[in-house]
């Protein structure tokens, strides 16, 4: 007997031991009520603090069983059994466990609830989440079964599905309902070099979503209960194993054609409207093909072979030159096992006799009693004399199960065989439930057939009662019945460039085309996103380029400035998710009008970016003015080189970049550090944070950057951030303007003796701390400039910090003050090798109009300064009596030459003494008899 051949995906959905240990495992971890601190079901354990100490209560020791000592492998593998939220939740388990889901070889978004499936609303964002913070890890299986609404969830779950394909699936299934019916795929094409298996249930097709030459490893596919009534043909030149179950429909109207030409297995379940046609299939093994009364389609009570003379007759000429076509036995002649089963009034057999297909390869054959019927077995004495090498038969009689309760067997006599008959025919099945008149009208048929007076009948006794005419039956064959059990057993163009659609305009001289991938991915990454992404629509060769561009520049504006995240959310989901985890060179996140129901979004999208591999990114957020917390957002990358932030609300945790050990370059602005603890990172090379961003006031926000070559520190407002040791430190520009908490009338020291005095004695121990100079102490490069009333430096001088590799200083005003200039001397005495000094004294742009050049005489230098000193630079907007006094001092120190530049003089030189001349003119008569009389 010809088996039925059985289709399965090597999806083994089936709950295995492991899994299940791991969900008890789960259930000892964490019993019923206990409290698991875990903020987001995709972040995993909180890290721990040093010394093991966390902020809740302590998690239970895990005995370490045989899951503890399987490889990440095996583990990863067993994940793959779990549904998608169990998976996920094994990230609690222990610090190993924590990533391991993102690698697991299968993934099963099944999404149900007590009453059945849940809408794709309900999981949404998780499945988001799911999928992007995977990136495009490998995947074996997927299976996707879902419930959706509307046309938007369709949407969705389209993105979903493309995402998947680009993480290589190789089988897939999809299993998606809309309210009880069947959901229609539209704007969908399956792409994909590595999907092998394919299950299609509760779906509407169209042409585009069945043609599967852009699959070209396609092998498997199985469809039930699907709608097959807006689609012509399934093409596929890769598949090798198809099923189509009874549930299916086709078009009432046309044919619908199976275009597999090496297809080795079929099966085919014809339930409803037309039967499909089956073109040529020369590789085909082995084949099921059912077909079920077809009420007005394929059935017709005028003719039994579909050809009444009745030409209004919709089942004979309902298709104009369907009695010119072989439906099905052309394409099946080429099999080797051959399963045939149909209801009786349907015609589609019979009428394809009609064509003589010869089955030269056909050695196993299964027919039921649709092929006894008309009663001179013409279509079974046909099929007969056309399988020349037909080894086995197979007749299944009125069975409504494959396991009959009667089974029989006749071996043909080679003596007396028909010659109508293959000459390799071993042996001849009949199954049935009971022996009746029509079993009997069989038997004789084929015992006239074979003239095989010899063979005896033999009953087998576990089959009592089931002969009602068991005597007649001996009587009419004189052979021997032996009864037993059965065995176990850009939508693709069509060819010759016709498509649908009007056929595209042929495009001028395109120079851009002629330019290789790598140069128009460069040229894209300088688009915004959104036209980017439009490029697609220029030629075939522009569809995908868009993905690999090196940049993603996702800045929205609206007509009042930058766009809300809402509005261009669902752009931002279809962008990444399409993208898949192409690698990025830099990214720009500018957008505007986030809420709290927004932050776990864009802390999706955010960490989805990184796992891209992005080298720089540059994240500027805006809401009403205000500042936005990236609550829950740790970032973790060892790709990431620079960062820019604008206007975010920090706190530790993303401040905390040890997992950026590639970090080099950090950039904030406009950002608030109140929630913040300390800036910590190992790898940072240069730090730029800018007037614009506020500390906090009850404590000092540590810099830990001990390997950083460059800091710039512009602070207004609150408290002043502490300095850590910067060992690599090359040049730092300090600019402390006027600080609420760090400024006091009654001191410039802060060293008040006012214990009550907030600014000075606002945090506990604050005094016994050198807050900027002591980080600063190894810069070769250092520019101070401060608020006259800010006390930070002054206080940090009492340290007596040793700036032993200073060559180049820049200071301001701020030094001059207290009026004996010891701030300034302090600095010349303890810069041992310090080359240049610029003093810059109440100048609103870095080059004041004044600029004056001075060179130390070697001869009356004093000894409080650096031997290695060669130039003294001082500028300012006007020549007053402030600036006279500091001249005045540095001329005690031996600055004897100095040249002046100013908006009037371009060069002034006097050998000895300070210049004079037209320097004059930026005085008021006043100061210029001071001036001469220096």
């Amino acid at each position: 007997m010809a088996t039925q051949p059985i289709f399965r995906l090597p999806l083994n959905l089936s709950f295995p031991r492991f899994a299940s240990n791991i969900l008890r495992w789960m259930s000892d971890c964490y019993p019923a009520g206990s409290s698991v601190d875990v903020r987001n079901l995709f972040d995993g354990m909180p890290p721990r603090t040093r010394g093991g100490k966390g902020k809740g209560p302590a998690r239970p020791e895990v005995s370490r069983d045989s899951l503890d000592a399987l490889p990440d492998d095996v583990l990863q593998h067993v994940l793959s059994f779990l549904p998608a939220p169990e998976a996920v939740r094994t990230c609690v388990l222990a610090r190993r466990w924590r990533h391991l889901w993102r690698s697991a070889t299968g993934l099963r978004i099944v999404c149900s609830d007590v009453e059945g499936l849940s809408y794709v609303d309900d999981v949404r964002e998780f499945v988001d989440h799911l999928l992007l913070l995977r990136g495009c890890s490998p995947l074996d299986t997927c299976e996707l079964t879902l419930c959706i609404s509307n046309a938007f969830d369709t949407s969705r779950m389209n993105l979903w599905i493309r995402h998947i394909l680009l993480c290589k699936v190789r089988a897939l299934s999809l299993n998606v309902v809309i309210c009880g019916s069947l959901v229609e795929i539209n704007e969908l094409a399956l792409v994909s070099e590595h999907l092998k298996t394919l299950q299609l249930s509760n779906l509407q097709f169209n042409d585009e979503f069945l043609d599967f030459s852009c699959c070209p490893a396609l092998e498997v596919l199985e469809i039930d209960e699907c709608d097959f009534s807006a689609a012509d043909r399934i093409s596929s030149q890769s598949l090798k194993c198809l099923s189509i179950s009874n549930e299916c429909y086709f078009n009432d109207e046309c044919r619908f054609r199976i275009c597999a030409p090496n297809l080795h297995s079929l099966r085919l379940d014809v339930g409803e409207h037309r039967t499909p046609v089956l073109e040529r299939m020369p590789s085909l093994v082995e084949a099921f093909v059912k077909i079920v009364d077809h009420e007005d389609f394929d059935s017709c009570d005028n003719a039994d072979s579909g050809d009444c003379d009745d030409e209004y007759c919709f089942a004979c000429h309902g298709i104009d030159g369907d009695t010119n076509n072989c439906v099905l036995l052309q394409g099946l002649s080429e099999a080797r096992n051959l399963s045939l089963i149909s209801d009786i009034k349907v015609f589609i057999f019979r009428r394809d006799l009609k064509w003589c297909p010869i089955f030269g390869n056909l050695k196993t054959l299964l027919l039921n009693e649709y092929w006894c019927v008309p009663a001179d077995f013409s279509a079974l004495a046909y099929m007969l004399e056309h399988s020349p090498i037909l080894e086995k038969l197979t007749l299944q009689l009125f069975c409504k199960e494959p396991k009959s309760k009667v089974q029989m067997k006749g071996i043909p006599d080679p003596t007396g065989r028909s010659a109508a008959m293959s000459e390799h025919l071993e042996i001849v099945e009949v199954n049935c439930e009971v022996v009746d008149d029509n079993v009997l009208d069989v038997l004789k048929f084929l015992t006239d057939k074979s003239k095989d007076e010899n063979t005896l009948l033999s009953l087998d006794p576990s089959f009592p009662g089931c002969f009602q005419n068991l005597a007649q039956a001996e009587r009419l064959l004189p052979c021997r019945i032996d009864a037993r059990r059965l065995f176990d057993g850009m939508s693709p163009r069509k060819r010759g460039g016709k498509g649908k659609g009007s056929p595209s305009p042929m495009p001028g001289r395109d120079y851009l085309s002629a330019l290789p991938d790598e140069v128009l991915h460069h040229v894209m990454s300088f688009l915004l996103a959104e036209e980017a992404v439009k490029t697609c629509v220029l030629a075939r060769r522009w569809r995908h380029l868009w993905r690999s561009a090196q940049s993603l520049r996702i800045v929205r504006h609206n007509a009042d400035g930058l766009a809300y995240l809402k509005v261009v959310r669902e752009f931002v989901d279809h962008l990444l998710l399409l993208r898949g985890g192409l690698p990025l060179d830099t990214c720009d996140l500018t957008l505007s009008g986030v809420d709290a129901d927004d932050i776990s979004r864009l802390n999706l999208w955010i960490r989805h970016i990184l796992m891209c591999k992005v080298r720089v990114l540059s994240l500027n957020i805006l809401f009403s003015g205000n500042w936005v917390e990236l609550d829950g957002l740790t970032l973790a990358s060892g790709h990431l080189k620079k960062l820019q932030l604008f206007n975010l609300n920090f706190n530790d945790k993303l401040l905390d970049l040890s997992c950026c050990p590639a970090l080099e370059i950090l950039e904030i602005d406009q950002c608030n550090f109140n929630e913040t603890d300390r800036i910590s990172s190992q790898s940072l090379r240069c730090i730029s944070i800018s007037s614009e961003c506020h500390f906090p006031q009850n404590y000092r926000t540590p810099i830990y950057a001990p390997n950083l070559h460059s800091l710039l520190l512009e602070i207004v407002g609150l408290r002043t951030p502490m300095l850590e040791r910067m060992p690599s430190l090359v040049e730092a520009f300090i600019n402390t303007g006027y600080i609420d908490y760090d400024g006091c009338e009654n001191t410039y020291s802060g060293d008040c003796e006012d214990e009550g005095c907030l600014n000075c004695y606002g945090i506990e121990g604050d005094t016994n701390n050198c807050v900027l100079l002591q980080g600063l102490s190894e810069a070769r490069v250092l520019t101070l400039i401060s608020h006259v009333e800010t006390f930070i430096f002054r206080r940090d001088l009492k340290w007596c910090p040793i700036f032993g590799n200073l060559k180049t200083l820049l200071l301001d005003e701020y030094w001059c003050i207290p009026a004996d200039f010891s701030a300034l001397a302090y600095m010349l005495e303890h810069s041992p090798i310090l080359e240049k000094l610029t003093l810059q004294f109440f100048c609103k742009e870095p080059n004041g109009k004044v600029k004056m050049e001075g060179i130390p005489d070697p001869t009356g230098r004093s000894a409080a300064m650096s031997e290695h000193l060669k130039i003294v630079e001082v500028k300012c907007e006007v020549v007053d009596v402030r600036v006279l006094d500091v001249l005045k001092f540095l001329s005690k120190l031996g600055i004897c030459k100095l040249y002046c530049h100013c908006s009037r003089t371009l060069y002034i030189f006097f050998m000895f003494g300070w210049c004079k001349g037209k320097v004059e003119e930026e005085m008021d008569g006043g100061l210029q008899n001071a001036f001469h009389n220096m």
